[in-house]
């Protein structure tokens, strides 16, 4: 792997795959998938089932597409990242943070809140309408998008939350450990699996318009 990462990034950018009426194999589920592994090291198929949120049919499915590419080998004790899977997940954290629950009872309903941190986004997310369009489609009840910039959470083009809502400011920074520029999306929903889901595919909603911008500016 190349140590930008752009190169092995535009997998995560492909069209998603419809297989029946249920499950995308695409982007969201796949990344999912290769953050699951990276936490555990080993995981069995059931075990990745549960992690998920789908059936033990689908991640055979899911591994075998992963494992095509080279992110993943399946060994006697489970399934594990490969080498350049590992490669993968390092570069990767260039770009996106790993999906982490958020307690935000004091913001809204949901059972679970799921956010993850978009490094240098904030130039390029606008009003953040169409992230939170992308967070839904996969899967979230609602969504937040915020930008870091100059050591405050602003809600873009509507208001400082780090001046109106200091505590839940500084929960956001300190939990995604952010750095200026970045953009932070939050996916809320019942179901864990939906927050998740919603977050990580309006993350590379983002991200992948970050790299189409750098691939152009490149190569001008």
């Amino acid at each position: 792997m190349r140590t930008s990462g752009l190169e092995d990034l535009s997998l995560l950018f492909q069209g998603v795959e419809r297989a029946g009426t249920r499950v995308n194999f695409g982007p969201v589920i796949y990344l999912r998938t290769l953050y699951a592994l990276n936490r555990e090291i080993i995981m069995s198929r059931s075990a990745l089932s549960v992690r998920l949120g789908v059936g033990e049919g689908t991640v055979r499915t899911i591994v075998r597409k992963l494992a095509q590419r080279g992110l993943v080998e399946v060994i006697r004790s489970g399934c594990t990242l490969s080498e350049r899977g590992r490669e993968f997940m390092q570069n990767l954290r260039a770009f996106i943070t790993e999906p982490t629950p958020l307690l935000l009872e004091e913001v809204w309903k949901f059972a679970h809140s799921v956010g993850v941190a978009v490094r240098g986004g904030a130039g390029s997310v606008g009003k953040g309408l169409e992230e939170r369009d992308q967070a839904i489609r996969h899967g979230a009840e609602a969504a937040i998008v915020l930008s870091y910039v100059s050591g405050k959470l602003l809600m873009p083009e509507v208001s400082d939350v780090s001046a109106e809502h200091p505590a839940f400011a500084r929960k956001v920074e300190d939990q995604l450990l952010l750095r200026d520029g970045d953009v932070v999306l939050i996916a809320g929903a019942q179901d864990l699996h939906a927050a998740e889901s919603g977050a990580v595919g309006a993350a590379l909603y983002l991200t992948s318009k970050l790299v189409l911008s750098r691939s152009n500016a490149d190569r001008e």
